[in-house]
């Protein structure tokens, strides 16, 4: 079933900011509210627990931003 996401002004703004300062996450942003939109179930929407990390309840999201790689130290 899908739903229609209803966004502030604040979210509005932050999307906005996040589009023209940071396109890498604005990017990741948007395909999570695509998948709340589509499955509230979809596993990249699942948390997990952690020792080392703490979220809310200490719990974090399930994904793994990706780090670009050092290109000075010879990274392909």
């Amino acid at each position: 079933m899908p739903f229609t996401l209803v966004f502030s002004e604040t979210a509005k703004a932050e999307l906005e900011r996040l589009d023209a300062e940071e396109a890498k996450r604005y990017r990741i942003v948007q395909r999570m509210l695509g998948y709340m939109e589509t499955n509230l179930r979809h596993n990249s929407l699942n948390t997990h627990e952690f020792k080392s990390l703490k979220g809310a309840n200490g719990r974090v999201p399930g994904y793994r931003r990706k780090e670009p790689r050092d290109q000075s130290r010879g990274g392909a």
